[in-house]
């Protein structure tokens, strides 16, 4: 609902109605409701509270209850202070601390259950005082630039080509190994040739060397059994 309006509508018994209105920092809610005839009402009454944005029951100045009984009764009802951000830290007005859409309800009372169907009409009538002011700790609103950025992978791309444009001159400046300083002589490299050729010549030598030895001694062995035999041990000196 807009500041200013005035709003005719009715409930039946065991309902509501929900009105929005826009409440800014620096503004304070004001609200009328009248009752129209409504004696032969199936509600016996309607109650008018107010919530703020974050859906808290709002404290107001006023009666909030209009009764079937009276035609053309009028009640009203303020907001104790002007919407603010420092009400949050005071007793007075901490329940509309917060600028935003407040929301208005009216709802009926029954207690006395008439079947007849007729609904209690009432006009109700929204005003805001005083002037929106901006909220001082409010963020920043950012707006997308009109000109497309660039992808990440041109940007990468460019970004590679100038640092290979930087890098040449200095490569070309840099003088080579073989002009500034003598190049280290290389050692030779170890040979990788496997070693069990030679570890198999040896052992197949010492095996040779082993097998000769042995025939010798042995072949000394029966020469001397033999030349023993001609000796006459009855001749002395052990000879004939």
């Amino acid at each position: 609902m807009k500041s200013g309006t005035i709003y005719s509508d009715s409930v039946l018994s065991s309902e509501a109605r929900y009105y929005k209105v826009h409440v800014g920092n620096g503004q304070k809610l004001n609200l009328r409701l009248t009752s129209g005839n409504n004696e032969d009402a199936s509600a016996q009454a309607v109650t008018m509270g107010v919530y703020s944005p974050v859906r808290d029951g709002v404290d107001m100045l006023g009666t909030g209850r209009l009764h079937e009984s009276t035609s053309g009764e009028t009640i009203t009802r303020s907001m104790r202070t002007a919407v603010d951000q420092s009400n949050y830290d005071s007793y007075i007005g901490r329940s509309n601390y917060l600028a935003g859409d407040y929301y208005v309800v009216i709802y009926s009372d029954t207690w006395v259950q008439k079947a007849n169907g007729v609904p209690y009409d009432y006009e109700l009538a929204v005003d805001v005082t005083g002037t929106e002011k901006e909220f001082a700790g409010a963020a920043p609103i950012f707006e997308a630039s009109e000109q497309p950025s660039a992808s990440p992978e041109a940007g990468a791309t460019e970004s590679e080509t100038a640092t290979e444009a930087e890098a040449a001159p200095a490569s070309s400046a840099a003088p080579s190994p073989s002009e500034s300083e003598p190049q280290a002589e290389t050692a030779p490299a170890a040979s990788s040739a496997p070693l069990w050729p030679w570890f198999t010549g040896g052992l197949v030598g010492t095996a040779a060397l082993l097998g000769a030895g042995t025939f010798l001694f042995r072949n000394r062995a029966t020469t001397a059994h033999e030349h023993s035999d001609d000796i006459d041990p009855t001749v002395p000196g052990g000879r004939p």
